[in-house]
């Protein structure tokens, strides 16, 4: 999958590679901290419903 997005994206936009590839590689580190945050805010709440639970 990612090696068709880096090639089409190679193909459309030879001349700018390095922004785009830039751009991709930020986009997926914001990718994953978006993850790991909403994963942490996951475990939070279910930690506050067992505790009203008890």
């Amino acid at each position: 999958m990612w090696i068709l997005l880096y090639g089409g994206l190679g193909y459309w936009f030879r001349s700018q590679w390095e922004l785009v590839y830039d751009f991709i590689s930020n986009f997926g580190g914001v990718l994953l901290g978006l993850v790991l945050f909403g994963f942490g805010i996951r475990e939070v709440i279910k930690r506050q419903g067992k505790i009203k639970k008890s």
